[in-house]
């Protein structure tokens, strides 16, 4: 008798892997990268339009920011505003005031812009034949002055005084042209008169000026 002897069969089968089609992966890569650009549009452009189809006011608004008391438009009757500083010395009896700048003044001409030479003058009221004035500022509606002066006034008769600060425009072979004027009553001032305090008012007119 003869003896045959099998072999044995391998009962594990080998699991081959497809190869990889870089082809493909690129497609998809590349495919990812449009859907992305395609969002970032969508949202800068969801950014730039409002919901109701125009410009978005939001992104347009001035990077610059505005100094106290300013505006960024004024109204057609507007005359110019004086910014100034008040500050009252107890020591030396002095009161001292620091013309800062005028803005918005109205041009001597028509539509021509900066056809305006501004100073500013400085009364004492009641006495009115005391007053200070500033340097003449050429060919401006918005004169930055920077000046301080000073009056005497005795401690007791602070809440009495009032300063009265008037703006000429200085025409060439011309009387001084007023633009307008402010009175402020240093008694409404109260206890910021002490701390240097920044004041703007707008310029007034009188039937006479």
């Amino acid at each position: 008798m003869i003896n045959f002897v099998v072999p044995g069969i391998a009962t594990s089968v080998q699991c081959l892997t497809s190869p990889i089609n870089n082809e493909a992966l690129a497609a998809s890569a590349s495919d990812s990268n449009l859907a992305n650009i395609s969002a970032e549009s969508s949202l800068a452009s969801s950014q730039a339009f409002s919901i109701l189809g125009g410009l978005n006011p939001e992104l347009y608004k001035p990077t610059y920011s505005l100094e106290p008391g300013e505006e960024e438009f004024y109204p057609d009757y507007h005359r110019g505003r004086v910014w100034f500083k008040l500050f009252y010395e107890p020591q030396n009896e002095q009161l001292v005031i620091h013309l800062i700048k005028v803005k918005n003044l109205p041009s001597r001409v028509k539509g021509s812009v900066n056809c305006c030479d501004p100073f500013v003058r400085i009364q004492l009221l009641p006495e009115e034949r005391r007053y200070v004035q500033s340097k003449i500022k050429k060919k401006t509606c918005n004169p930055k002055f920077d000046e301080t002066f000073v009056f005497q006034v005795p401690a007791r008769a602070v809440n009495e005084r009032s300063i009265r600060i008037t703006v000429f425009d200085n025409e060439r072979g011309k009387k001084h042209n007023v633009i307008g004027h402010i009175i402020v009553q240093l008694k409404e001032i109260g206890d910021n008169l002490g701390e240097n305090t920044l004041l703007w008012r707008d310029l007034e007119t009188e039937i006479d000026e």
